[in-house]
């Protein structure tokens, strides 16, 4: 009898074990440990090149240059009503600034930086760097035109500022309004929602 019961209360612990372990099971299926952003740590990962849509020869970037860092920007290209300097009656939407956050994947939940006036790219560690348009290509009329831009300067430390060429490409949005271009709209500014990736580009 004695030997039964024994029997029993191991059956009824291995029972309880197993309950416990497949519960702990399901909790890791359903609450994964998130990667934590800290401000020390604001690189981003390699792009896989082979996800990278065909560039327009106008844009390419010289040999002896390799990918080393990028980053996905949502945010607006900021444009100002003016009016011609040579014709009075005619007034534009003037392309002024962009003002982005960076994001090492384009579903923008690991902020890397930020991208503003100049125009500048920073990342988490204060590094920047400043660069000057050189070409652009048209590949979505609905779009801002793709772009490839040289480093005028860098400040910082890092990978980023060893950035020599800069590529914003897969653009979506950011057009400048075409109406509302007239004296009542005189010096109004407008921001106007757009996402691209940015290619960062190093000597081998």
């Amino acid at each position: 009898m004695k030997k039964n019961q024994k029997l029993s209360l191991s059956a009824i612990a291995a029972f309880v074990l197993t309950i416990c372990f497949t519960s702990c099971q399901k909790d890791n299926q359903i609450l994964p440990v998130e990667p934590a952003i800290t401000e020390s740590a604001p690189a981003a990962p390699a792009i896989d090149q082979h996800c990278l849509p065909p560039i327009p020869a106008i844009i390419q970037v010289p040999a002896g240059y390799k990918i080393t860092w990028h980053a996905f920007a949502t945010g607006f290209q900021i444009y100002k009503c003016l009016q011609s300097p040579t014709d009075p009656n005619v007034y534009t939407w003037t392309f002024q600034a962009p003002l982005a956050n960076l994001y090492s994947d384009h579903l923008y939940t690991n902020q890397t930086g930020t991208h503003y006036a100049g125009p500048t790219w920073a990342n988490l560690t204060g590094a920047t760097v400043l660069g000057v348009k050189l070409q652009a290509a048209t590949v979505d009329p609905t779009a801002i035109p793709w772009l490839l831009l040289q480093k005028v300067s860098t400040t910082g430390h890092g990978i980023l500022t060893k950035t020599v060429y800069i590529q914003r490409l897969k653009t979506v949005g950011g057009l400048a309004p075409t109406t509302d271009n007239d004296a009542a709209h005189l010096n109004m500014e407008v921001q106007i929602p757009y996402t691209a990736l940015y290619l960062f580009y190093s000597p081998i």
